[in-house]
């Protein structure tokens, strides 16, 4: 549907997204939806095709374990800044242009790496494409969470995040298949640029959010304020509400932030030294645990729309803790079976799906005027916490286990619970 607004001078037309039923979706919303996996797809397989050209990398560079490191240190960085930055754009031009903007620079600098010559050039291209990769999840399920049924969000949400395990498949056949065809680490990354090929030719003919049409047309002075990075911040803080929905964000992405890097990244790291577990029995281990978050991020999203985004946090979450106590107990066996291992993985799987209503939560609980900039906030303050939280957990793996450090991160998660129960329940809400 058109929306036509009269107004004192000219401003350039802007096609609206149809408005949806309470339960139905409407031909645009199922394209955004399209799109928007599509993005999280490419933006989960950017980040592992990185991890898995590591080492061909640093062996090309001649690089020390800690440069190669500083180089993932960077694409974080980036992908802080990003999270903060690039939704000012998703507020003033739109989300269409916020989701070309971000797609395009991590499609552009991802196969920018393909064309490095020197490490110096990685690292650079990786930053940049952090800045992308970190503001398109903001401006995506901001675009997305406007535009779907409102009774029924959560699930299309859960669908919207169903696509990182889909990305992390991808990586591992782009990987495989260039090393089958003797083609080089570098051709992974020109296969990389595909994502703006696709997305940003559809995207530019996509009708914007009619929520973020409505609030531009309602006045040229709010319109003009959040533009403003000094003053689009102030803005999360101005009243008592948007206090309240900013620290509940930003606290919940650092506290599950923490907890999930705990519970994933370092995982291979425990099975090695803890378990003693070889390279195919730690592959197993990651199939289990992303084939169950495939089905885990959908479960999610019905869940959530049937309990609460609330207690499907705590749900997925209490899952996720309980694994990792599992194997804090099973290190003190004296032969602990891998078996019992694999079956802690299940449960890792579906805590991995946390994700799901911690997106859908952060992207309804900001009023329209704030929803993508607080958003952004509250993730930039989670990837805060995952650039310190390696450091800190290698120093305490030192001192003792790394599943000793894998439980201090869960118990860190232990504080989203108070914080999820203290905010304010947005199952169903209408976004306005």
């Amino acid at each position: 549907m058109t929306v036509a607004c009269d107004q004192e001078r000219p401003k350039p037309k802007v096609r609206l997204a149809a408005v949806t039923s309470e339960d139905r979706m409407t031909r645009d919303s199922w394209l955004i939806l399209i799109v928007v996996c599509i993005a999280w797809i490419f933006d989960a397989a950017d980040g592992t095709i990185f991890s898995l050209t590591m080492p061909l990398i640093r062996e090309e560079f001649h690089l020390s374990q800690s440069a190669i490191g500083l180089i993932g240190t960077m694409f974080l960085a980036g992908a802080t800044l990003g999270s903060f930055t690039l939704p000012i754009i998703g507020e003033k031009y739109g989300r269409r242009w916020g989701m070309i903007t971000c797609v395009g620079m991590y499609s552009v600098f991802t196969g920018a790496i393909g064309l490095a010559g020197s490490a110096m050039t990685v690292g650079i291209a990786r930053f940049l494409t952090g800045i992308g990769t970190g503001g398109e999840w903001p401006i995506g399920a901001t675009y997305l969470a406007e535009v779907v049924p409102p009774k029924k969000r959560g699930f299309w949400m859960g669908i919207m995040q169903s696509g990182y395990p889909l990305g992390y498949f991808l990586a591992s056949v782009i990987f495989a298949t260039v090393a089958a065809l003797g083609l080089g680490w570098r051709a992974c990354y020109f296969a990389l640029v595909l994502p703006a090929l696709i997305i940003i030719p559809v995207v530019s003919r996509f009708k914007e959010s009619q929520t973020w049409v409505d609030r531009k047309n309602a006045s040229d002075a709010d319109a003009t304020k959040v533009w403003r990075t000094r003053e689009g911040l102030s803005a999360l803080f101005a009243t008592p509400e948007d206090r309240k929905a900013t620290i509940v964000a930003s606290v919940l992405h650092i506290t599950l932030g923490v907890y999930g890097w705990g519970a994933t990244i370092w995982l291979p790291s425990a099975l090695v030294s803890d378990f003693g577990a070889t390279s195919g029995q730690i592959g197993s281990v990651f199939i289990i645990i992303y084939a169950v978050a495939t089905v885990g991020y959908l479960l999610s999203g019905w869940l959530q729309d049937r309990i609460g985004r609330r207690w499907c946090i705590i749900v997925c979450l209490m899952l996720g803790m309980t694994a990792v106590v599992g194997l804090n107990v099973l290190r003190w066996m004296d032969a602990p079976s891998m078996m019992a291992v694999f079956g802690l993985a299940i449960l890792l799987g579906f805590a991995q799906s946390t994700n799901t209503p911690l997106i859908t939560y952060t992207s309804e609980i900001f009023s329209s005027k704030n929803r993508s900039m607080g958003l952004g906030f509250s993730v930039a303050s989670g990837k805060v916490a995952a650039i310190l939280c390696p450091t800190v957990m290698g120093v305490i793996a030192d001192y003792s286990s790394v599943s000793t450090a894998l439980f201090y991160s869960t118990l860190f998660g232990w504080l989203a619970i108070p914080v999820a129960l203290w905010g304010k329940e947005t199952a169903g809400k209408t976004l306005a």
